[in-house]
């Protein structure tokens, strides 16, 4: 009997020591695995401000000669004092208060402030994409501007061939086309006098208009003549040909006269001219 006791007794003491070593390794492997995770949101917040900001910032401090790029630039610094200075230390801050919840094995609060640092992590990294994003557009701004506007001049000078090759196909309108051709000659030469200056701001918006003026006048040199030619043959004749039918009905006793026709062609005309 004290020996079936006994046994009892040593059966429940492993038990226990089992169950305590179980629960041991489960804590151990759920610490673990927290750790892991904290770990890894620390290497992403750290990754996310690394030398190419600065890199890029320097890059324009370089080249600053106007105050709309200056402008720029004290934006953009005051951006990435915002990230630096705020928005890490709050995302360092939260992991270590997570850290400490693992330590206390408050798992559920850790989950729930791992969660809100995934937020933060993720609003950082798009904070950041959009600043570097913005600060290239100057830093490589030559090298795209000017890929651009050789295939801008390319452009023009098609058109302005076509042009001068059908001239008689546009009619009067020939002295306003050319005005236009040399508004965008006029921009080519800002073009370049505001990449001399580094003024790589005014540089993106002369770009956008030289393009749009491209593709108004190519519109235009593709539509206008098909509408001289309707304007100045086709409805003058179909016009001639309402004449002679009216004068033709007036003759073989229609009563036209409620029609207004006369009138009518006397405004279309007016219009014309």
């Amino acid at each position: 009997m004290d020996n079936m006791f006994l046994m009892i007794i040593i059966i429940i003491v492993v038990s226990l020591i089992l169950l305590g070593i179980t629960i041991l390794v489960i804590r151990r492997n759920v610490n673990k695995k927290y750790k892991n995770r904290v770990s890894e949101l620390d290497i992403e917040k750290n990754q996310l401000i690394n030398v190419q900001i600065l890199s890029e910032i320097t890059k324009v401090k370089d080249l600053v000669k106007t105050d709309n790029l200056q402008h720029k630039l004290d934006d953009w610094d005051r951006v990435f004092k915002y990230i630096k200075e705020e928005m890490l230390p709050n995302i360092t801050d939260k992991i270590s208060e997570v850290d400490f919840m693992i330590d206390s094995h408050d798992y559920k609060g850790a989950i729930k402030k791992m969660t809100l640092i995934e937020l933060e992590i993720d609003r950082l990294r798009r904070k950041s994409s959009k600043l570097i994003s913005e600060i290239q557009l100057v830093t490589q701004s030559e090298e795209r501007n000017r890929s651009s506007i050789t295939k801008l001049k390319v452009r023009y000078r098609e058109l302005l061939s076509k042009f001068e090759n059908n001239i008689k196909d546009y009619g009067d309108m020939d002295r306003t086309i050319e005005s236009e051709f040399k508004k965008i000659d006029e921009m080519f030469t800002s073009f370049e006098e505001y990449m001399d200056n580094n003024d790589y701001v005014e540089v993106e918006r002369i770009v956008i208009n030289i393009e749009n003026s491209i593709n108004f006048i190519r519109d235009i040199l593709e539509g206008l003549p098909s509408i001289l030619l309707m304007a100045n043959v086709m409805i003058p004749s179909k016009i001639e040909e309402v004449k002679l039918q009216y004068s033709r009905m007036i003759r073989d006793g229609y009563p036209m006269d409620y029609l207004n026709v006369e009138y009518n062609l006397d405004e279309i005309l007016k219009k014309r001219e």
